[in-house]
């Protein structure tokens, strides 16, 4: 009897150990897929990466534009007014007479 309780225990033990090995193994199918998914989650990453770089290069365009924008205003600014800085200059002394006492209109 003390030997049939003993067999019966050994039996135990082999079919929690096998029972141990199928939780495991059973598990190998899924490993196997998400590490088949893993390099599709690195190119998610790197769109994403991707998408960020490009909003920043959008940004500095932008602001290269606006950069450009400004000094052709500035440009522009100095230009004119040199251009009716020597008119205004040039009418002046046409209207004193060119630095004479009296003005050229009159005698």
């Amino acid at each position: 009897m003390l030997q049939a309780m003993q067999q019966a225990q050994a039996e135990q033990m082999q079919q929690a150990s096998l029972g141990g090995q199928f939780l495991q193994q059973s598990y190998t199918p899924q490993a196997a897929l998400l590490s088949a998914f893993s390099p599709a989650l690195n190119v998610a990453s790197m769109a994403d990466v991707a998408r960020r770089q490009q909003g920043e290069f959008g940004l500095e365009a932008a602001l290269a534009n606006l950069q450009g924008a400004i000094g052709q205003q500035t440009g522009l600014a100095n230009l004119y007014g040199s251009v009716y800085g020597g008119l205004l200059s040039g009418i002046g002394g046409l209207l004193t007479g060119g630095g004479k006492d009296k003005p050229w209109w009159m005698p």
